[in-house]
């Protein structure tokens, strides 16, 4: 079966139908809202957003709270790869006395 034709097909029948979404590839840039970079046109845009009310995600209590999240995600990360490490260097190791 021809599956890349198929879903060309369908595609093309649903885009006719204004059925297919097309999202839009917005940037937010720090310090610049409501402005955000659209990749599609190469341009800054104005864009209201109800997921973003009024700023909220660019206040330095939210920023703050975004950094923690990340700086505690990143320190598991470095655990986990940590731990791996010294498991692959254990299973070496075993492998080498062999």
């Amino acid at each position: 079966m021809d599956y890349e034709g198929f879903f060309k097909q369908r595609l093309d029948r649903w885009r006719v139908e204004e059925r297919y979404r097309v999202f839009a590839d917005l940037e937010r840039r720090y310090g610049r809202f409501p402005r955000a970079f659209d990749h599609r046109i190469a341009a800054e845009v104005t864009v209201w957003c109800s997921d973003d009310y009024l700023d909220m995600g660019q206040r330095p209590a939210v920023l703050a709270a975004m950094e923690a999240a990340r700086a505690a995600k990143m320190a598991a990360w470095a655990a986990v790869a940590s731990a791996f490490g010294a498991v692959v260097q254990v299973v070496i190791a075993i492998v080498k006395h062999q």
